[in-house]
């Protein structure tokens, strides 16, 4: 009996406790699915969350996206529109520069070929008043240059004074017609003795003539050895004993000078242009006077008679068609004792002062003052 229940007890031991193993397994297994469930259910949840975040991030991103294009288009568009209007604007400018250039261009090069024929015909009208002036004295010219070639070669039958008035005789032709007249001033204060040296400005072919025609007494001329050549001139210069200079040489130009200086001290009156030569188109502006130029009076120890000469260069040197009145003014003489402490610019500087001042002074009043004072000189 003990033993049946025994066993009874044991077998419901087992019982119970295969029921409270199964319960406690039940209640793992719910509780488990629970757990599976609720983790599903909340991945389920964040995988929607996360794609909703991916898609409106998505969504933002190609908004933006679309908007920066827009934005770029928008830029590219103007930036377009802008460098096109920009871009016909310096055309049109450009086209227009160079258009204005093109006409200034045209209109410069008419007015440069304007002034270059004027100047070709001013000096074929210059070269044509001198040429005209030789044409009417063709019927004197041979028998004249004959006569002044004769008598430099026989010094000794004709006296210098003679062949001076011989040369004075073609100056009078030569201005008769041409029609000038030329007037001299300061006559008076000219040395009365002795050798000296004229010092004129230099305007033209008439400018020696002027002194000549103008002086009470024999002079000569210091020429260009180039200019010195032509015919009626080497007769001219040869007949009242003119020195040819040349000017490239400055070995013959010392002896020359020397030359002179001994005429000069020997009493001989020379006419030396100390600029050297001359422009056509000067007028009665002056060059710079050449230092050198004033050596042989200085040897000579001779006065030095600045000479102002105006409107000489209308004579032969200018398209100048009519009368002309050219005007000599002799200049108070510089004596030696007034320059010898002088270097030679000094000097230079000195002549070329007081013939500027005179022909600045010359104006329209000075003018008809002159032609008056030279009426009742006598000139």
């Amino acid at each position: 009996m003990a033993t049946v229940l025994g066993t009874v007890r044991l077998v419901w031991a087992a019982i119970k406790g295969a029921a409270r193993l199964t319960l406690s397994t039940i209640k793992g297994a719910f509780r488990l699915t629970l757990s599976t469930i609720k983790g599903a259910f909340q991945l389920t949840l964040s995988t929607i969350k996360g794609a909703v975040r991916l898609a409106l991030s998505t969504l933002k991103g190609a908004v933006l996206l679309a908007l920066a294009a827009i934005k770029g288009a928008v830029i590219a568009g103007y930036y377009t529109v802008t460098g096109s209007i920009r871009l016909a604007y310096y055309t049109v400018v450009g086209a227009f520069r160079l258009a204005k250039a093109s006409v200034i261009g045209t209109f410069k090069l008419i007015r440069a070929t304007i002034r270059l024929n004027i100047r070709i015909m001013k000096a074929t009208l210059r070269r044509f008043r001198f040429h005209y002036v030789i044409f009417l004295n063709l019927y004197h010219a041979p028998y004249l240059i004959l006569k002044l070639k004769y008598w430099a070669a026989h010094p000794d039958r004709y006296s210098e004074t003679q062949r001076f008035m011989l040369a004075k005789r073609v100056i009078f032709y030569l201005s008769r017609t041409g029609h000038i007249k030329t007037i001299a001033l300061g006559r008076k204060d000219l040395p009365k003795e002795g050798g000296y040296v004229m010092f004129p400005n230099h305007q033209g072919k008439y400018d020696a003539l002027a002194i000549m025609r103008t002086m009470p007494s024999t002079c000569t001329v210091v020429m260009d050895e180039k200019k010195s050549h032509t015919i009626l001139t080497s007769q001219f210069l040869d007949a009242i004993g003119g020195k040819r200079l040349e000017i490239d040489n400055p070995r013959q130009t010392v002896k020359l000078f020397n030359e002179v200086a001994q005429e000069i001290r020997e009493g001989r009156r020379y006419i030396i242009f100390p600029e050297g030569g001359y422009e056509n188109e000067n007028g009665n502006e002056l060059g710079v006077f050449k230092p050198g130029s004033f050596k042989a009076a200085i040897k000579a120890k001779a006065p030095i008679v600045p000479v102002a000469l105006i409107d000489s260069y209308r004579a032969f040197n200018s398209a100048f068609f009519g009368p002309v009145t050219v005007f000599v003014h002799y200049l108070k003489p510089i004596l030696y004792e007034e320059y010898k402490s002088l270097r030679t610019p000094e000097i230079a500087a000195l002549v070329q002062g007081r013939i500027e001042e005179r022909i600045r002074a010359a104006s329209s009043k000075e003018v008809k003052r002159m032609l008056r004072k030279a009426q009742s000189e006598g000139a």
